[in-house]
Parts: C-alpha cells; structure tokens; sequence
C-alpha cells in the first residue's frame, strides 16, 4: 500500500538531538516501510529515511507554517508565499496515495479533500490539545482524526463531534534504558522553562518538602524570560533543613543533549511533572524517565492519567500540597523501578508503528472515520 507520512517544514530527518512531532513522523515511516509498505515521506530536504521515497518541501527551517496558515489561496506575506511553493512541490504526489498520514500542524492535505481531488484518507494527527489545532473540524465528510492520547480524542469528540481514534506517541525504549549508575537522593525537572510547564511549581515543591531538584531543559526557545527570572529568583533560596555541605538545592542546568537526558533519567531519585497549567496531549518525558526506570509524580490532568500508573510507576497529584506530601514522605522510593521499565514498553515505537498500520488499513478498507 501507498502511504504518505507527512512531517513539519522545521527539521530535516532525521533530527540530529531532542525532538518531538518529527522524531515520530520519522519512526512512522520507517516502521511502516519495515512492515511492507510503500512509503513516502514528506519532509524538507536532505532528509534521510531507510526504505522510504523521500519527497522534499523546501529548505528545512525556512517556511513559517505557523504563520502561513491559509495555504495557497490567500497570499499575504513572504511566509504565506514560501509555503505556497512548498505545498505546489508536493501536494500533486499526495494524490497518488492509498493513505496520508499528516503528523504536521496545519495539515494542508485537508484542502484537496476539501476540493474533491484527493479520494484516499487524511489521518489527522493531533500532536497539540485539539483546541489549539482547529476552531472547528476540517470540512470533510470523514476526518479521520487520531488523537495522540485517549484523553485528547475524548476532548476532540466533545468539542468537534467527530469520532477520534487513539495512536500514543512512541518512545525508543532501546535508547530509554538506564545506565545502572548509583541513584542521587535528588529529583529530576525534565522540560522546557514555560509556563505550561510549570518548572516554578517544581521548584516551590523541592523548596517546601527539602528536598533537591535539577532542571534540565531549554531556557531560550520559549521566549519568557520573566519566568525564568523568577525560576533562577526561587532556585537561589534554600529549604531551612537544607543541609548546604551538600550544595545547591536547586540546580538549573538547562538543556542537554539527547543523550545526556538518559544520564539525567538514570541518576534521578524519581521525576517531577507538574503539568497544572496544561492539559497534556501525551508528554514524552515522563514516559522516557519510565523506561529508564525513574518513577514520576505528576498532576492528575490529561494524558498522565494514562501513561503514569498511580501507585506503581508514580503518583498523581492534584494540588502542590499533594506533591509536597508525596515527596516529604518518600512514597516513590517504594516503587519497583524495574515495573516503571516494563510498564513504559507499552508505549515503544512498535506499538505505535503496529496502531498506525491497523488504523490505516482500517481507513482504507472502511472509508474511515
């Protein structure tokens, strides 16, 4: 069977560190080249994928696809006009697919469907809350929406009406391993300094329970340089237990390397994830500090009530004194580290690869959805 594997126009293939959507398009369609598909895979140039047709879209990093929402119709600055060029260099070879899976964010393949050109499915893949990804469904009969989580499909379902199917992100678990190197007596912060993230609550729990916290993650993408002011303001007090021959409490190291991150999930006495603020889709680093055997305390909100096994792999909180509790009492040094490994397979990249073939043969033998 035919299938187009669409990723973003930010990153060439495969992404040399730490990378999200894209690192999944690229597992997509390698694993369904490996199951016997014919696959293409939509990307910018100098891409590289094994046993996959690459169709390049331009130089990567330069097409805004944010800002160029609209496609080709309407032209209203340089991005809008780059992003027309992209989409006239690739748009005719998606309409000689049995079945386009579109892992991008603006999902321009919807508009052949809108024009009756393109008769194959369209697998949406949200890889952001829904509400974020569209105002409204996109105007065909059948969408065929794929959720990245069960909570994100049933928010989809609630709020566009349209049945949303359930593909979870993978995760490499035969790079997501531990290191079997001596645990700290400290916790792990692993995520970018925004706000959805909530590394000031991370930091205000480690303060309040007295315990030690490293922070890991990009501090210059984000562009909130007020947050990380007051994150750098709270990392410079200390709890008054806190036994300072041991150093810093909290320890801002910002962002490392892809492999540095299995270090960092290795040594970890365990993971905080304090998503209050956001509703996530999936979240990948907690299912990474899983396999390498960390457990994790997160906000009981969204995805994390299905990718964190409450009592086994972690805890779920729904306020910071919880958090503060769960850490002031130890309650995740109990947990058995090699069931976080076992319970994190269920998420690997096969998994997600076989889900993704069954849902696009079931799009192409029924229509979709």
């Amino acid at each position: 069977m035919k299938v187009g594997v669409i990723s973003t126009t930010i990153f060439k293939l495969p992404i040399a560190g730490y990378g999200g959507l894209e690192v999944v398009a690229w597992h997509c369609a390698r694993g369904l080249a490996e199951m016997g598909h014919d696959v293409y895979l939509f990307c910018p140039n100098d891409s590289i994928c094994p046993n996959v047709t690459i169709v390049p879209f331009g130089v990567a990093g330069t097409i805004n696809e944010h800002e160029a929402y609209g496609g080709y119709r309407e032209l209203k600055n340089q991005e809008g006009q780059i992003v027309r060029n992209a989409w006239g260099g690739y748009w005719p070879h998606l309409l000689q697919m049995d079945c386009i899976i579109d892992h991008s964010w603006q999902k321009y393949a919807y508009l052949l469907k809108m024009e009756g050109r393109l008769k194959c499915p369209v697998l949406g893949v949200m890889h952001a809350p829904c509400s974020t990804m569209y105002s409204s469904p996109p105007p065909v009969e059948k969408p065929c929406l794929v959720g990245i989580s069960r909570d994100q499909a049933n928010h989809s379902e609630a709020l566009y009406e349209k049945e949303t199917k359930v593909c979870h992100n993978g995760i490499d678990i035969d790079f997501y391993k531990s290191m079997q190197i001596q645990r700290t007596d400290r916790y792990l912060f692993l995520a970018r300094f925004s706000f959805i993230k909530c590394p000031d609550l991370a930091i205000m729990a480690a303060l309040e329970a007295g315990v030690g916290l490293d922070m890991i993650g990009d501090t210059t993408i984000t562009n909130e340089p007020e947050l990380f002011k007051e994150c750098m303001r709270l990392a410079e007090q200390n709890s008054p237990n806190w036994d300072r021959s041991k150093g810093k409490q909290i320890k801002v190291i910002g962002g490392v390397s892809r492999d540095e991150t299995v270090y960092w999930y290795s040594q970890a006495r365990a993971m905080l994830h304090p998503n209050m603020r956001f509703r996530e889709p999936l979240g990948l680093a907690p299912l990474e500090a899983q396999a390498c055997g960390t457990p994790v305390c997160a906000w009981r909100r969204g995805a994390m009530m299905e990718t964190v096994n409450e009592g086994k792999t972690g805890y779920l909180v729904n306020s910071l004194p919880e958090m503060v509790e769960i850490l002031k009492t130890n309650k995740m040094d109990g947990l058995s580290r090699d069931y976080c490994r076992e319970w994190a397979t269920g998420f690997s990249i096969d998994v997600m690869v076989h889900r993704y073939n069954e849902l696009v043969q079931e799009a192409v033998q029924t229509g979709g959805w």
